[in-house]
């Protein structure tokens, strides 16, 4: 059952991490929704394209990195 929440957290990861680099700004502003502190949060961050990019380049090499590990034989 751990594996499985692994990989789905893996394939969560990898899956943000893929649509936030194909449109960083778009996709972030689809979340801009909810109470004002995390509405603010999200301007803030549309205010900083290079730093979007490099948190979905991120949240993609982490995810990679889980499934790898997962998936890594320890024998």
């Amino acid at each position: 059952m751990l594996k499985q929440i692994g990989e789905l957290t893996a394939i969560g990861l990898i899956g943000e991490g893929v649509v936030g680099l194909m449109a960083p700004a778009r996709y972030t502003a689809s979340w801009r929704l909810g109470p004002a502190p995390l509405r603010d949060a999200i301007d803030e961050a549309l205010e900083h394209p290079v730093a979007l990019r490099s948190a979905y380049a991120t949240e993609l090499v982490a995810g990679l990195l889980l499934a790898a590990a997962i998936h890594y034989d320890w024998r």
